[in-house]
Parts: C-alpha cells; structure tokens; sequence
C-alpha cells in the first residue's frame, strides 16, 4: 500500500479522482486531496452541525497542496474546478 506523510498525517493513496464530469460517488472515505497541477478546486462540503451543504471553491491551489477535506461532490473542470491530476487520499 503506498502512503502520503504531510505534516505528520499519514494518508492511505487512493485513485486519481477524473472531473470528465461531477464527481459525487466513490467520496467515501476521503480524508483529503493532493493536487498535482495547481488551480481552482470547487467542491461541496458537508456542515456537520446541520447537516446542509455548501460549496467552496479553493482559489489558485499551487502544485504539491494537500487539502484535508472530506467533499461530498467535486465539480467538473467544466464546472469550476481548473486544478488538474487530482488524487484522493484516505
């Protein structure tokens, strides 16, 4: 099994996440995602105190970023999101 070790979280390597269109399955267990070509990440995220969702995008993510997030949904590139070779981690 490969592992990621930033800033002493070790994550679990998972598969590179393709945005030829919105991805909301095959979320389960994202702890986060590295971002291998920087750019504008939207996603939508889970407010655990209400159960809502909200989406946020990360604006200009540079290349080598891991972003400790659990999203529910990430947009497509034609949707938002313009960071490319994306992987999630768990």
């Amino acid at each position: 099994m490969l592992q990621l070790i930033h800033q002493d979280t070790v994550f679990d390597f998972g598969a590179a996440i393709s945005l030829a269109s919105d991805v909301t399955s095959g979320l389960d267990g994202v702890k986060a995602i590295y971002v291998g070509g920087a750019g504008d990440i939207k996603v939508d995220l889970k407010n655990i105190a209400d159960n809502s969702t909200s989406t946020v995008t990360f604006k200009a993510v540079p290349v080598g970023t891991v972003l400790k997030i659990a999203p529910k949904k990430i947009y497509s590139s034609a949707n938002g999101t313009t960071a490319t070779n994306l992987v999630q981690l768990g």
